[in-house]
């Protein structure tokens, strides 16, 4: 080749790979457009960017610590990204219009990748974005951390994208009122940032919009009210089709929660890895952390399942640096952090006249108020304190008007319960409200119709830690598989049943595996024989349901299983089969 053809293709190639970079990427070319032409719909906020870039940076690490978690402990996660079409395999899973969806379920298998930076991910995205996982898997931790990441980079920006964050278990503005969401976002914008700066951000809002300047992100969206979930879905779900052209959104929410009809990417986030364990407990800096790391994965232990679970992780941390030994269940591990929580207050607190117990009873009485009456995450103040004062269950226990609000502050100094500018209460964390239900259910014995809360997945929660703490866990058992239609081999229940079916034969599974008195055998019979019948009779996904429920039970061999599930033909359920002889062996 020679010099003038050489020079001919690096000159080509130096055109064409900025072309083909920007294609493969549009995102920078929307970028490159704000770093050097401004429109005149776009509103100049240089003299307000470094004072929201400071305040949100500070909104994001106070919000970070609420476990007492520092930096250094934050593990990165990763996930799994899933195209908009998942559904296709679960209606391939189900046997249905195979012919049809083959091509698009081919499509969507491609796209499900492994994301290891959800930042970058999320820039990268033309449609709304939604972190999915359980309850303590760090979706919103992970979430703050996009947030300052995001910071970090924009604040120093000429052409700076602006994150916003909404944390939607106070997304409580009536439906009734004109653009609902805007209203919620004007709210929190007043709330977290000085007098000035909030108005002056919000009142630029529609430019912003306008420019596609916004990234949005909305935690906790499994913690809006539950009264209108799923109409506060749908306002969002509009919002975000009017604006995601050009701005970027990301929600947070429990995968339980979730509505498919979103219609949006999503990462599924990781449970923690064995490495990200290690690295978890080496970073809190307990002495011992080899040793407790050593029991924790640990199969024949059972501890597993709850390490790879970072909420769970650090109050086993927790646990095991003030006892020098593992909990029993969750239920424990919830109540030895609380009182932890109040002994660390109460070394500071000079007017600390309450012992333990009488700060438990008050916030049994919360947690079961919000999740019974006001069925929230989020309590006004004055309505929580005067639904209890007019209680007649509290004025039997000695709880007058004066005394609840001093164990209130109690709490809120503990940091059991955190209160926001607009008087607004709520646990340090949903799962603590979901303890201290059941805490109330134990010590007061409340009438409760389990037969319409058995799908509720609040009730749910709250049910598998009443099962760590209940003196007659036999007797919840036997109305939970009562409500459990027997098996019919000649008359087998459809699909929608089935489902129905293997939602509760999950939950008992969990109930029994998180119960400290070992259950009745005959009613463990039972259960894994239900358990049983869907797994050789039931469609696919039931199948996978039952797989699961497997990993919750204790005291059981699943060696009687592993033979068929090998030998089935879905490769699906082999590789579940694959995981499940993982927790167990």
């Amino acid at each position: 080749m020679n010099t003038t053809a050489l020079i001919t293709l690096i000159s080509t190639l130096a055109i064409t790979a900025p072309v083909i970079f920007i294609i493969a990427n549009p995102h920078w070319l929307f970028y490159l457009r704000r770093r050097w032409v401004r429109l005149p719909v776009e509103p100049d906020l240089a003299h307000l960017q470094k004072p929201y870039f400071t305040q949100f940076i500070k909104l994001l690490r106070q919000l970070n610590l609420p476990l007492d978690y520092t930096d250094k402990e934050n593990i990165p996660q990763s996930g799994k990204l899933v195209a908009p079409l998942y559904w296709v395999l679960k209606e391939m899973a189900r046997g249905e219009n195979l012919n049809f969806l083959t091509a698009h379920a081919a499509r969507s298998r491609q796209d499900n990748k492994l994301t290891r930076n959800i930042v970058r991910t999320l820039l990268k995205s033309t449609e709304p974005l939604v972190l999915l996982g359980d309850p303590g898997s760090g979706k919103s931790v992970t979430l703050r951390q996009i947030g300052l990441t995001l910071a970090d980079k924009m604040q120093h920006s000429k052409a700076p994208l602006i994150p916003i964050y909404l944390p939607l278990n106070t997304f409580t503005v009536s439906l009734e009122k004109n653009d609902p969401v805007w209203q919620f976002i004007g709210y929190t914008l007043y709330e977290q940032f000085d007098d000035d700066l909030g108005p002056q951000f919000f009142g630029q809002m529609k430019n912003l919009l306008a420019a596609g300047e916004v990234v949005f992100l909305f935690d906790s969206m499994d913690e809006m009210p539950r009264a209108d979930y799923g109409a506060r879905f749908e306002v969002l779900k509009r919002f975000a089709d009017n604006y995601s052209t050009q701005n970027k959104f990301i929600f947070a929410c429990r995968k339980l929660d979730y509505r498919e009809r979103f219609e949006s990417s999503k990462v599924i986030i990781d449970l923690f890895s064995r490495g990200q364990i290690k690295q978890f407990l080496k970073k809190m800096g307990l002495p011992d952390w080899k040793v407790l790391y050593k029991k924790l994965i640990d199969r024949k232990l059972g501890y597993r399942e709850l390490a790879e679970n970072p909420f769970l992780l650090k109050l086993i941390a927790t646990y095991w640096r003030i006892n020098k030994k593992l909990p029993e269940n969750q239920t424990v591990l919830f109540q030895e952090f609380s009182r932890f929580l109040l002994r660390e207050y109460k070394k500071g607190a000079a007017d600390f006249a309450y012992d333990h117990e009488t700060v438990e009873t008050l916030l049994a009485y919360v947690g079961f108020a919000m999740t019974a009456h006001f069925k929230s995450i989020v309590v006004d103040y004055h309505a929580l304190l005067t639904y209890l004062t007019t209680s007649s269950q509290a004025a039997q226990t000695g709880f007058n008007h004066q005394r609840i609000e001093a164990v209130l502050k109690v709490a809120i100094g503990s940091r059991l319960i955190f209160q926001d500018t607009q008087n607004h209460l709520r646990f340090q964390h949903h799962r603590f409200q979901e303890y201290f239900a059941a805490y109330y259910i134990k010590a007061f014995k409340p009438e409760l119709n389990w037969e319409e809360l058995y799908d509720n997945i609040w009730w749910q929660e709250v049910l598998v830690l009443w099962f760590g703490i209940s003196d007659a866990p036999n007797e919840l058992m036997r109305g939970l598989l009562n409500s459990i239609p027997e098996p019919n081999v000649k008359n087998p229940p459809d699909e929608t049943e089935q489902e129905d079916i293997a939602e509760r034969l999950v939950l008992a599974a969990r109930c029994q595996g998180n119960s400290l008195i070992p259950l009745d055998e005959k009613l463990v019979d039972t259960l894994i024989s239900q358990i049983t019948f869907y797994i050789e009779q039931g469609y696919r996904l039931v199948v996978i349901r039952m797989i699961a429920a497997l990993g919750y039970t204790k005291g059981r061999s699943i060696l009687p299983f592993i033979e068929f599930l090998f030998t089935h033909e879905s490769p699906w359920i082999q590789n579940e089969t694959v995981e499940l002889i993982g927790k167990h062996l």
